[in-house]
């Protein structure tokens, strides 16, 4: 055993120190001492020689014996004591730190007893909350600092935590700082239960440790109460409020650009079914007058400024109108087949006309050989590059406007480039933007201003982007790279312009009667345009004024096709074709629907009723007609007479001088210049006058590609 080592029984004696108590340890003491005399007395009873100094023995050890337990109990109590003096420093000390802990942390923390609601503990952070000193908090109850709950409610609040059904609960609720300033915050509360300690009855060992009052007190009450922190949520709901007002401002404004897209959209098919009622009067009957031979030259002139004037109204309209799909994402690209260079030679032979009419020079040129025929949107690409060249011309006064097509891997290259005013550079974003035009107030009033706009969203959806490159005074250029890959074992076919359709004739040898068509319009004029037309082929026709008056004629004559607007009083198209769809006689009718409201909306609404087509007003002659052939076993008759395929028979032909200095002029695009040349032939030599009409005719029409077929095979090499 080493000097540090306790005794074994003094080792078992200190642990168990915790569980018995002194008086115990002593009553064991005396208990080993008088067993120990006891041996001594019996040991010399036995041993008579020692019986003379027995009584002296006896005494000495009683008072070494005595001595040596008074050392003993004086050290267990010390032994028993330490241990638990060590423990309840150690239990201070880790209080004094948990209570420094709450002491110093930002949040409130109350504790508050579970009956009177009144404050027993308070921290720094209540006092820095709430501005209340600890003895004045200390004072209060949790009613004093939270004026807007009664004591019923707050007791009903807490009712879950009593119960035990939740183990916390939250609260978000108003404290008032004591200058009245009221706090908004969040609270945290758990309720925390003492039971009273019945282990004191089991336990009997140490019951002297308490007296019976504090022992009553203790078994009777035990410690129940409520510990609260309490956060202040101010700059958090200032901020969640803010947010809202940001959330409820964001809807409004959503919901008022969903009411102004709404009125936009009912603007723009308002606008578009007015002006496009009367141009369907206007370019349908320029189309049927165009047809009539009897027409003087100066009358068909007219009429082709009537129909051109028409056009470029209706260009108008349906850039409005694209604009609005673009930007609600609904604008389709439809790509088709088409042959290249034809496409890029009619456009540049009539942007080159146009030059010429500002006297500037038009330069077209294709660097690497084109691909025959491709697949993209035909009629896209041509309104991008019109709006480009167009500009081009628009702003260049003097100098040259160039067009450059450059082809490589697949990809084909736009250019345009002019020489006029340039654009300024704070102004190179600008005008791609709807409705921004740049120039003098004249040239601003050519045009709309979403040219440019139109065309930049419309290269993107192709896969390209639209660029450009500008200084004040010197020019611009824009270009643009799309894919453009040739498609292979396409038809080589170029167009040529047909002849004019004077009749049908049918092959179904089953009917001889010709075909009959029901025409449905509440506007007279509509109706008058394409009865006219009609019966200038061949076919039967009926007209109605409404939808119920168009199923009575159905029911009574069934028409092979019927033709009906779409907005009609009493009954309207899509009624009509609803009680179509519905009858057992009529079910199988051809019905196509034709309105001067084309937004995408509308031809779908068409379609669900029942329609087989679609047509978009003003009506074009030749849709109808190619509609017609694919739902009728007809086919067409021609006026061969009108056609451009003449030969060299059916003309008196100039001489190959004559013809060699129109074909320089044609080649030069100047359309005055080719006029006044023919005019000269004309007046020379009569004989010449319907070769001399079909060239001013080609040449007031644009049509520099079919002016060079006409004139080249008269020069003689």
């Amino acid at each position: 055993m080493t000097r540090k080592q306790k005794p074994i029984f003094l080792t078992t004696i200190s642990k168990l120190s915790g569980k018995i108590s002194l008086k115990a340890v002593l009553i064991m003491a005396f208990a080993i001492q008088f067993i120990m005399m006891m041996g001594l007395l019996a040991h010399l009873s036995f041993h008579e020689e020692h019986q003379a100094n027995s009584h002296t023995i006896i005494i000495l050890f009683l008072f070494l014996f005595a001595f040596l337990m008074i050392w003993i109990s004086k050290n267990i109590a010390r032994w028993i004591a330490h241990p638990i003096e060590t423990l309840n420093k150690a239990t201070h000390i880790e209080l004094l730190k948990f209570k420094k802990t709450l002491d110093m942390t930002l949040d409130c923390v109350l504790m508050f007893d579970a009956e009177t609601f009144k404050i027993f503990y308070v921290n720094q952070g209540a006092i820095n909350q709430l501005g209340y000193q600890t003895e004045e908090l200390l004072q209060m109850t949790l009613l004093e600092i939270n004026p807007y709950f009664t004591q019923k409610q707050i007791r009903q609040f807490l009712t879950p935590l009593l119960n035990g059904s939740q183990p916390t609960l939250t609260l978000e609720s108003i404290h008032q700082h004591k200058n009245t300033t009221l706090i908004q915050v969040e609270t945290f509360f758990q309720y925390i239960e003492i039971p009273p300690t019945h282990f004191l009855k089991e336990k009997r060992e140490i019951k002297s440790f308490f007296n019976i009052k504090t022992k009553a007190a203790i078994l009777e009450k035990g410690e129940f109460f409520f510990v609260a922190i309490v956060r202040d949520i101010t700059e958090r709901k200032r901020a969640e409020a803010k947010l809202q007002h940001a959330k409820i401002s964001a809807e409004e404004a959503q919901k008022a650009a969903e009411v102004a897209n709404k009125a936009k959209s009912a603007f723009l098919a308002n606008m578009s079914h007015e002006l496009r009622t009367p141009l369907n009067g206007i370019l349908g009957y320029t189309q049927i007058l165009k047809r009539d031979k009897t027409l003087t030259e100066k009358q068909k002139e007219g009429i082709d400024i009537i129909h051109r004037s028409s056009e470029h109204l209706l260009t108008l309209i349906n850039d409005i109108l694209d604009l609005s799909k673009i930007e609600a994402g609904k604008l389709e690209i439809n790509p088709i087949n088409f042959h290249l260079p034809d496409f890029l030679q009619n456009i540049a032979d009539l942007m080159k006309m146009r030059a010429e009419q500002k006297s500037i020079e038009f330069i077209f040129e294709v660097l690497y050989q084109l691909p025959i025929i491709v697949h993209t949107d035909e009629k896209r690409l041509r309104q991008v590059l019109l709006n480009l060249l167009s500009n081009a011309v628009k702003f260049t006064e003097k100098g040259n406007v160039s067009f450059k097509i450059i082809c490589y891997e697949g990809k084909i290259r736009f250019e345009v480039e002019d020489t006029g005013i340039g654009i300024p550079i704070d102004q190179l974003e600008v005008i791609f933007s709807p409705f921004q035009q740049i120039g003098d107030q004249h040239q601003q009033t050519e045009g709309t201003g979403l040219g440019l706009s139109i065309s930049k969203q419309l290269v993107e959806i192709m896969g390209g982007q639209l660029q450009i490159e500008s200084l004040i005074g010197i020019g611009s250029l824009f270009w643009f790279e799309i894919s453009l890959p040739e498609v292979q074992g396409a038809v080589n076919i170029k167009r040529t312009q047909q002849a004019t359709i004077i009749g049908y004739k049918r092959f179904d040898h089953s009917k001889e009667l010709p075909f009959s068509l029901l025409i449905v319009d509440d506007k007279w004029q509509n109706r008058a345009f394409l009865i006219h037309l009609l019966k200038d082929l061949g076919f039967r026709t009926l007209e109605a004024n409404d939808g119920k008056e168009a199923l009575i004629l159905a029911q009574e004559h069934y028409p092979d096709i019927i033709i009906t607007d779409l907005v009609m009083p009493i009954m309207d198209g899509f009624e009509l074709t609803r009680q179509i769809r519905k009858s057992a006689h009529l079910k199988n009718l051809i019905v196509f629907a034709d309105s001067a409201n084309v937004f995408e909306q509308q031809q779908q609404s068409c379609r669900e009723a029942g329609c087989q087509e679609f047509i978009g007003k003003p009506i074009r002659t030749e849709i109808l007609l190619n509609l017609l052939q694919k739902y009728l076993p007809l086919e067409w008759i021609y006026d061969t007479s009108t056609t451009f395929s003449q030969t060299e028979s059916q003309f008196i032909a100039p001489s190959s001088e004559q013809a060699s200095a129109l074909f320089n002029l044609i080649m030069g695009g100047n359309i005055k210049k080719i006029i006044e040349n023919v005019e000269q032939i004309e007046q020379q030599e009569s004989k010449l006058s319907p070769f001399a009409q079909k060239v001013k005719k080609l040449a007031k029409s644009f049509e520099m590609s079919k002016l060079k077929e006409l004139v080249k095979p008269y020069i003689k090499s």
